[in-house]
């Protein structure tokens, strides 16, 4: 593990969030600047500042985000070894304020930088092993290769991990190049590559990371990667800004195989920079699959250096000196750029812009030849007719801008491929007039639904990428659907009670689109439908669904390719990852044939109380119970049989369930369990033995009345962080938990005898950092909670009220090391008292939940 990957586990760990009020991530410090690393704090505090603000400006809105807090600065690869620049920014950050525990954590290449900073602390990190280093490249250069292959290039192989000095992205990249590499020549070419004798500190750039570029498919692809530096290290790319881009740019041609698409290769472009090491997935949707990407920052150093002369990232403060060659201009807070290029023969070179906080003033009659322009987050109201000139650009994103209304003349591009316009909230439509102009148009973003003109969809048959589609009277009609072959990813259907004929949703041929993997389709349960069964019939998906919603659904029975009144059998949809079935109220129990065929993930309801459950693609058989499932949430229905055979299940809730009085006996056969919660089960009267849940995190018991005792085995779950035992009425104690090291948030509402005499095993557990208390409707006030001050490492307080009490227990001001105190259902309460200003410690006052009184403090 790298130094910066080491960090962001700090940055990111729970108990690090816990215990500090702010947390500050700045990245990419090779240049160091004071006052432009207070104007990042800022930003990332969400505050807006001027690239140019004075240092005094920038220190007094740190000190309002600030002011009492504790904080955790990272300031992550630093080089500067400077001592009176460090010096000036403790004294800076000694200006700022926040309180005694704010800590500052540098990572950085370099020794010397922690000596000039006069660290308090220094972590070095050791490079793997010899055989460590040598079983990470094993399991990525000869996975699912012969043994014999392994023997023939094992000395080789040893001499090139050698080479990698026992870092870990060094190994990965090169075990991911040499994977694709059968002959031993091809391997002793590496191993004997002049790029090894480089030194790396004075290129900035691992030889291996090098050699694996070097070794890139083709020359696009390596033009392709290039273009990560367009934006700061440490930025995520979604994965089709990626594609898209690339395609826009010319980098992607197109495939003699006429079923594989330029997007197709794109994708298989971002797999092989994936097997290197080029990229990591930093997000997933809901399918599990990758939406977005980073780089290492060694990476990044590679990226920035193969692209520097093509490549110019332009804050306000920078000068531009000799950029004959630039294709792509990243620029940031400037308001125009005309002074900056005084030769505009260079702006007309450019083929990709990127404009950060504001459009600059009279930029677009300058780059005529642009392809790919974004104004992503650039506080843009309007933008000017004059697009329309831009008769190359191929890709407009225009994403979380305040833009109303479109310009008339964004019809007049002809060439554009991609137009994106996610979260601009107040724009609501596209322009009137021509849409068909756009005929080259493949995706087409928005968070609005569209409801296009009658036709239009028809004459734009490229696309593959649509917005949730709103059916109309004498405008789209659901037939046109059926012109778009190319249609991929995600299809939202609205208004399906307009359908009037069963034969217009037949002309749809969904069952013959195999590229759309989620499917959505509403009615509007408010308006009458008479034909709502022939029109679901005739919306038939392909086999290669994954993701399924029916909503507002009022018929009687299922079509032909579900199953009526149970819940569908949905086997035969053999790609299907999840299920979303809302609003049918007459589903009472879930039956065999529901498993028959495909895993899923499953939204199980017989009103609009939502579960959620999950599994990927799985083979049933007598007695397989989607042995893949991963999540499984039931409301008001039946527990389905076999619920213990789910092995891979990861969250199992169960809520509402009010005939549920026991639960399958071989629950603890459920080993993966992660997270078990049970809701307002008011019949159940006990759990089965949970010591073989070796995997549980997460317990939660609430709200069920008729439970006499927590579980058996309990104490055995060592890896248990939050347990709720909260107003299960008869249960008045817990077991000895003195196992539960691990526990850091617990819930014990309504359990009196857990306050008034408090088990000893209760302060012991030293990782105890939340506790929610409160409910007692036996009592009239709090008990003596005095008792609980012996838990010297709780942070976070939660107390919770019940009729009549009016006020908050009086004993909470001796809790002067809380950070956070939460104060729910106080239904009568009508101001806060006067005593919680002298909790010096108190960092947050969380949501008061149902109390309706209170708006203020007594006093000031």
């Amino acid at each position: 593990m790298g130094k910066s990957s080491l960090a962001k586990q700090v940055y990111n760990n729970e108990s690090v969030k816990i215990h500090f009020g702010e947390r500050i991530w700045i990245p990419d410090l090779k240049d160091f600047d004071i006052r432009k690393t207070l104007n990042k704090m800022v930003e990332f505090l969400g505050r807006s500042n001027s690239e140019n603000a004075s240092t005094e400006t920038t220190i007094r809105k740190l000190q309002e985000c600030l002011r009492g807090k504790s904080y955790l600065l990272v300031l992550d690869d630093v080089w500067n070894t400077n001592q009176q620049c460090w010096d000036l920014m403790r004294y800076e950050l000694e200006r700022v304020g926040g309180s005694m525990e704010s800590m500052v954590l540098v990572t950085t290449r370099d020794d010397v930088v922690a000596k000039a900073m006069h660290a308090s602390s220094v972590h070095y990190l050791s490079g793997l092993s010899k055989d460590d280093s040598w079983a990470l490249f094993n399991q990525i250069a000869f996975v699912n290769r012969p043994i014999r292959d392994v023997f023939a290039l094992e000395v080789s192989g040893r001499k090139i991990v050698e080479k990698c000095k026992g870092v870990p992205l060094a190994i990965k990249s090169i075990g991911g190049l040499l994977q694709g590499k059968e002959k031993p020549y091809e391997w002793t070419i590496i191993e004997e590559s002049e790029l090894w004798d480089i030194p790396h500190l004075e290129t900035g750039i691992l030889p291996s990371l090098k050699l694996s570029y070097n070794h890139l498919s083709s020359p696009l692809l390596k033009k392709c990667f290039s273009l990560c530096a367009l934006w700061p290290k440490g930025s995520c790319f979604e994965k089709y800004d990626f594609i898209h881009r690339w395609i826009a740019l010319g980098l992607i041609q197109k495939h003699n195989n006429e079923n594989m698409t330029m997007e197709d290769i794109g994708e298989s472009y971002l797999n092989e920079l994936l097997s290197l090491s080029f990229l990591f997935v930093d997000k997933r949707n809901e399918l599990g699959e990758a939406i977005e990407y980073s780089l290492h920052d060694l990476v990044y150093d590679l990226a920035r250096s193969v692209a520097s002369c093509e490549r110019l990232y332009l804050e306000a403060s920078k000068k531009v000196n000799n950029v004959p060659h630039i294709q792509h201009l990243t620029v940031v807070g400037h308001a125009e750029l005309t002074s900056v290029f005084p030769d505009k023969l260079v702006l007309e070179k450019i083929r990709s812009l990127d404009s950060v906080e504001n459009l600059p003033r009279g930029l677009l009659r300058h780059v005529k030849y642009l392809r790919v322009l974004s104004l992503l987050r650039s506080n843009v109201e309007k933008l000017p007719e004059m697009i329309g000139k831009l008769k190359c650009l191929k890709f407009l994103d225009m994403t979380e801008n305040p833009i109303k209304v479109l310009p008339q003349s964004i019809l007049e591009l002809y060439s554009l491929q991609s137009l994106i316009l996610y979260r601009c909230q107040q724009l609501v439509k596209l322009p009137r007039g021509q849409l068909s102009n756009l005929a080259n148009l493949r995706h087409l973003c928005l968070s609005f639904s569209f409801c296009p003109a009658k036709g239009i969809l028809q004459q734009l048959n490229q696309l593959q990428t649509l917005p949730p589609l709103q059916l109309s009277k004498g405008g789209f009609q659901i037939s046109e659907l059926g012109s778009l072959h190319q249609i991929q990813g995600n299809l939202e259907i609205k208004g399906l009670e307009l359908v009037q004929n069963k034969l217009d949703a037949d002309k749809a041929n969904l069952s013959k689109q195999p590229r759309i993997e989620q499917l959505r389709i509403s009615w509007n349960k408010t308006v009458s439908c008479i034909n709502c069964e022939d029109v679901l019939d005739r919306l038939s998906p392909h086999t290669n669904l994954k993701l399924l919603s029916i909503k507002g659904y009022v018929g009687h029975k299922f079509p032909s390719w579900v199953m009526k009144m149970k819940l569908p059998t949905l086997g035969h949809l053999g790609s299907i990852k999840m299920i979303e079935i809302r609003n049918m109220k007459k589903v009472k129990q879930i039956g065999h044939d529901f498993y028959s065929g495909a895993g899923a993930d499953l939204l199980m309801t017989n009103n609009e109380t939502q579960a959620m459950a999950s599994s990927s693609k799985v083979k049933s058989g007598p007695g397989t119970y989607f042995a893949s499932l991963k999540k499984l949430g039931l409301c008001r229905l039946d527990i389905p049989e076999g619920l213990g055979e789910c092995t891979s299940l990861r969250i199992l809730s169960i809520s509402c369930c009010k005939k549920l009085s026991s639960l399958p006996s071989n629950l603890s056969k459920l080993v993966s369990l992660e997270e078990f919660g049970i809701w307002f089960c008011p019949n159940l009267v006990s759990i089965p033995n949970v010591s073989g849940l070796g995997s549980m995190q997460k317990f939660m018991m609430v709200r069920n009345d008729g439970l006499r005792k927590v579980p058996e085995g309990l104490q055995s779950c060592k890896s248990v962080d939050k347990l709720w035992v909260n107003a299960c009425e008869k249960v008045d104690t817990l077991l000895d938990l003195e196992g539960l090291s691990r526990l850091s948030n617990l819930g014990i509402i309504g359990t009196t005898k857990m306050i008034r005499q408090p088990p000893d095993w209760l302060f012991i557990l030293s990782c105890l950092r939340i506790l929610h208390i409160g409910e007692y409707r036996e009592l009239n006030e709090f008990p003596d909670l005095s008792p609980l001050l012996r838990l010297t490492f709780l942070e976070i307080l939660y107390v919770y009220g019940w009729k009549p009490l009016q006020s908050v227990p009086e004993q909470l001001q001796h809790f002067t090391k809380l950070r956070g105190l939460g104060i729910v259902d106080f239904d009568y309460l009508e101001h806060l008292p006067d005593w919680l200003r002298h909790l010096s410690s108190l960092q947050y006052l969380y949501p008061i939940k149902g109390c309706h009184g209170p708006t203020h403090l007594v006093g000031n």
